[in-house]
């Protein structure tokens, strides 16, 4: 999938959550960057094209009273990343649980899960430029 195919602009997390396969319970990778329709992984290994996780994400705060996220996504695109030694692989969600659509919505509007404030969940994270 090119960036022209894509629906959604991606958004990059300040926290790469762990990523585990459900079913294997073994760790998928790191999010780095998502939308709504997607997400884009850093991993160690290479992953086939186009296989299909059943993912779950821990959160490390609650949100919308959920403590966890879950998924299914299929690989799309992967490639190496000389610069970092890790793979890159682009995932497209399947079959969005409305729940899982609204926890995605909730983390794209925060983007930084650890400094996501309950009482004011509009309120930007404050970042230093240090």
């Amino acid at each position: 999938m090119t960036r022209d195919e894509r629906n959604h602009g991606r958004k990059r997390l300040y926290d790469h959550l762990m990523v585990f396969d459900r079913v294997m319970n073994q760790t998928v990778g790191r999010i780095l960057n998502m939308s709504i329709s997607g997400i884009m992984m850093i991993s160690e290994d290479p992953v086939e094209l186009p296989r299909i996780f059943s993912c779950r994400v821990k959160l490390p705060k609650k949100i919308n009273g959920s403590d966890q996220l879950e998924f299914d996504a299929q690989a799309k695109w992967t490639r190496f990343n000389s610069l970092t030694g890790l793979y890159q692989t682009g995932y497209k969600f399947i079959n969005l649980t409305p729940e899982s659509e609204r926890l995605i919505q909730k983390i794209l509007e925060t983007r930084n899960i650890m400094n996501y404030d309950l009482q004011h969940p509009r309120k930007s994270p404050v970042r230093s430029n240090c």
